[in-house]
């Protein structure tokens, strides 16, 4: 089970399993993590879990949030990584081991992985790969040069936007990196590299 190491000064303070997909960490007593420290927001941040994949999103905190000393407003976390927040620091700790890289030979092509369906996995072996249905939600996956982006093409409003790691895609598009997950008309795709 996945876990977060609270500590400051280099002293271990408590630590705190991922019993639910949701652990809300701030200053105020309602939160699952409460950290009293002046320089922590009532409600500064959460770690979600999305499958056996976990996030960490800033709460519109006034001092931020930091993984591995880059301020966030929502990333991936994984084993190992340290979240930062005012003078605390959190290690995300997950023996997880993720068994999409062993079930398929990717032999280094990229691919997205449909989650919670068996399905196959969808090599990106083109210059473009569209998903959705046309008029209401389309997306898309570029290959420009070696990286690969995620974009929103169709389907205007909150219920239609295309979100990566749980936030929407800006018009401009997303470089993608292995284990992101898209999502698009609520069926959620891992993108493999």
């Amino acid at each position: 089970m996945a876990k977060l190491i609270l500590s400051t000064d280099g002293e271990i303070v408590d630590e705190y399993p991922m019993e639910h997909d949701i652990l809300t960490i701030g200053r105020h007593e309602d939160n699952d993590i409460t950290i009293d420290c002046m320089s922590i927001s009532g409600f500064h941040s959460r770690v979600v879990a999305i499958g056996s994949d976990y996030f960490i999103e800033d709460l519109k905190s006034t001092n931020g949030s930091y993984v591995n000393s880059d301020q966030v407003k929502m990333s991936q976390i994984r084993d190992s990584d340290i979240v930062t927040l005012g003078s605390h620091n959190l290690k995300f700790e997950d023996e997880h081991i993720d068994e999409h890289d062993d079930a398929f030979d990717f032999n280094g092509r990229a691919h997205l992985i449909v989650r919670g369906k068996e399905a196959d996995p969808i090599e990106l072996n083109g210059e473009m790969v569209t998903f959705g249905k046309t008029g209401e939600h389309v997306a898309a996956v570029t290959k420009r040069g070696d990286a690969y982006y995620c974009l929103h093409v169709d389907g205007g409003n909150k219920q239609t936007e295309t979100l990566l790691n749980g936030a929407a895609v800006p018009t401009e598009g997303t470089e993608l990196k292995s284990h992101d997950v898209v999502e698009v008309a609520g069926i959620e795709m891992e993108f493999i590299n």
